[in-house]
């Protein structure tokens, strides 16, 4: 998938503007520039005026005139890029609708890693005058390792991404600069902050000493009797123990029932279950076996069949992240690789089958961690 955050052409221009690794280290010693307005009203979109300092002599970069393409959860629409003369130092501002559901921080998540961002640190805080998301992130390039600081918020269900770049070996040259830029960016026309910034604290259960037991059934309503006040005291008595073992007799049914109904339900339940487990035994037994035999492509065929989920895709990865290391225990470099590069493009298939941006972020955090245990093989 091609990166969405305006990231596409960094090293190019890096490249076109002569600017080399060797190069790079000599921008340490250049002095701190002068910053100038710039105000960029975006064609059309009157609500998307943007205005920011950037230092004297750097470069407002064209963006081309394309149809954004938001149907891809994690494509930006850039608004502005700012490169540094040398070409190697970037500041930019992109926008996209927000999503319908979930928090600023779960969709910064997902959508970092969709790019593929490494988080390596982040909080909620308030920047330019928003409440957002800032994360500091790398990303490997041609130029090595690129250094990220990137703020996500949201106005009036539009999600807004400013972000700093620049190679790790001169990050701390230019950070100034640039997060003057970042912070003095402003929105022309705010509408309203309205999404929550993080996801809601999970709810914890009630103690089961809070839980308060109900009866299955009442009891048995009483009949009208005539008034003890006129019966002899015998016949009160009498009366008085009648009634209390005849609600004692139909409570005892009462739980009976209840119990025989609980059992018939249990019962019920169980066969289901059994019924389900049994079919599942039966491909996952087969898919056990093509996957000893070293039968992967057979193996993910009967997923794909037996599974009608977005976790057939979690189920596949699987299998051949258990093939990479098997080869990688065989002596096969290249094998293992290749079952490693496999396994990572199902994840992030995975990954991107989610329908929104909570269930991204969940999808994105898991695929993450499991691409940690490959990074050795992938070469990251």
């Amino acid at each position: 998938m091609e990166s969405s955050l305006p990231l596409a052409g960094f090293e190019d221009s890096a490249k076109k503007h002569g600017c080399t690794r060797v190069e790079l280290g000599k921008i340490a010693s250049m002095s701190e520039p002068q910053f100038e307005p710039v105000k960029l009203p975006r064609p059309g979109t009157p609500d998307l005026g943007i205005s920011f300092l950037k230092p004297q002599g750097w470069q407002t970069v064209q963006i081309p005139d394309e149809p954004p393409q938001f149907s891809e959860p994690g494509y930006f629409h850039p608004l502005a890029i700012i490169m540094a003369p040398f070409g190697a130092v970037l500041f930019t501002a992109a926008a996209r609708p927000a999503f319908e559901d979930g928090s600023v921080q779960q969709w910064t998540q997902f959508l970092c890693g969709e790019n593929k961002i490494d988080i390596e640190s982040g909080s909620n805080t308030a920047l330019c005058g928003m409440q957002g998301c800032l994360v500091e992130g790398s990303q490997p390039s041609d130029m090595g390792k690129l250094r990220m600081r990137l703020f996500f918020f949201e106005d009036g269900m539009r999600l807004f991404q400013l972000g700093i770049i620049a190679p790790e070996a001169i990050w701390p040259s230019v950070e100034t600069s640039l997060d003057m830029m970042q912070r003095s960016f402003r929105l022309e026309q705010k509408l309203g902050q309205s999404s929550p910034i993080a996801p809601p604290p999970e709810e914890k259960p009630p103690k089961v000493s809070e839980v308060a037991e109900s009866e299955p059934y009442d009891p048995p309503p009483q009949q009208d009797e005539p008034s003890e006040q006129d019966a002899p005291a015998d016949s009160k008595r009498t009366k008085k123990a009648q009634r209390k073992a005849a609600i004692q007799d139909a409570q005892q049914k009462s739980e009976e029932l209840a119990a025989n109904e609980h059992v018939s339900k249990s019962e019920r339940k169980a066969q289901r279950k059994a019924a389900i487990q049994g079919d599942r035994a039966e491909w996952k037994q087969r898919v056990d076996e093509l996957e000893s035999q070293g039968k992967i492509e057979e193996a993910e065929s009967l997923l794909l069949d037996s599974i009608d989920h977005l976790g057939v895709y979690s189920s596949m990865a699987y299998l051949w992240e258990k093939e990479a290391a098997r080869r990688l225990q065989a002596g096969d470099s290249a094998g293992a690789r290749a079952a490693a590069e496999r396994a990572e493009t199902l994840l992030y298939q995975y990954a991107g089958s989610a329908t929104s941006g909570g269930e991204g972020a969940a999808l994105s955090l898991e695929r993450d961690q499991r691409l940690s245990a490959l990074k050795g093989l992938l070469g990251k």
